[in-house]
């Protein structure tokens, strides 16, 4: 069996093609992993900076704010924690598990 050029370019182009999807796949779900770790300690932060802030700012008068913007606050440290990094694992997940279906395939 003769080998045409060009035949074997286009073999060639299509393993080329997988390596890359290959890399931007590993390069997207290692962003992921970071983008979770990153959010993980921002929520982290602001929970223990969150009473040193409204303790200021009850010590400099404003109580009337720091008894308003503590609910608002910790809801939103609340829902980032929860939904964020939720939808980040979900979306983790299911890229993980089609590239696991699709690299399987034989």
């Amino acid at each position: 069996m003769e080998w045409e050029i060009g035949e074997i370019g286009e073999i060639t182009y299509y393993v080329q093609y997988i390596l890359i999807v290959t890399l931007v796949m590993t390069s997207f779900s290692q962003v992921i992993v970071m983008i979770k770790d990153t959010v993980s300690s921002l929520v982290g932060f602001l929970n223990s900076l969150l009473p040193i802030l409204l303790a200021l700012m009850i010590a400099t008068g404003n109580i009337v704010t720091a008894s308003t913007i503590q609910p608002v606050l910790l809801l939103v440290i609340t829902f980032v924690r929860k939904y964020y990094i939720i939808s980040i694992s979900t979306t983790y997940i299911s890229w993980n598990f089609t590239w696991n279906n699709i690299t399987n395939i034989r």
